[in-house]
């Protein structure tokens, strides 16, 4: 399970507005997809945030996948309905190797917020019975 967050989100809608904030949401839930296998699955979270499941997928698979999808989300702006296509990056958090998926969720959350305090735009993963530790 991985919780993916875009990172500085705030700014993309306090400069553009909402509506173009939610079409920058979609097309990188479109990134997202074209990168997933079919079984896998995509959705928004909450605000920015989006979980992803890829059943059957150990962390150093997941983290390969993501890294790919932060790296293309990163090089490609995002056309949207704005005058300017806009520059985003995400952060990602993963967590594998627990039946629990309330505790994957929330393991992921933690890799998420630790990756962001590593400075942002990279993936973090988290290990059963690994401690992460957010700094900042």
């Amino acid at each position: 399970v991985a919780m993916v967050d875009v990172d500085r989100f705030k700014v993309v809608n306090d400069t553009f507005g909402h509506v173009i904030g939610d079409e920058v949401l979609r097309a990188i839930a479109g990134r997202m997809r074209s990168h997933l296998r079919p079984r896998d699955l995509v959705g928004r979270y909450g605000g920015e945030e989006f979980a992803v499941v890829m059943p059957d997928t150990d962390g150093d698979v997941a983290r390969t996948v993501l890294e790919r999808i932060i790296v293309q989300v990163a090089a490609d702006p995002i056309r949207t309905d704005a005058e300017v296509p806009i520059r985003v990056t995400l952060s990602a958090g993963v967590a594998e190797g627990d039946p629990d998926l309330t505790s994957l969720l929330r393991r992921a959350d933690f890799a998420l917020l630790h990756a962001k305090s590593q400075g942002r735009n990279r993936v973090e993963v988290s290990v059963r019975g690994e401690r992460l530790t957010p700094t900042g």
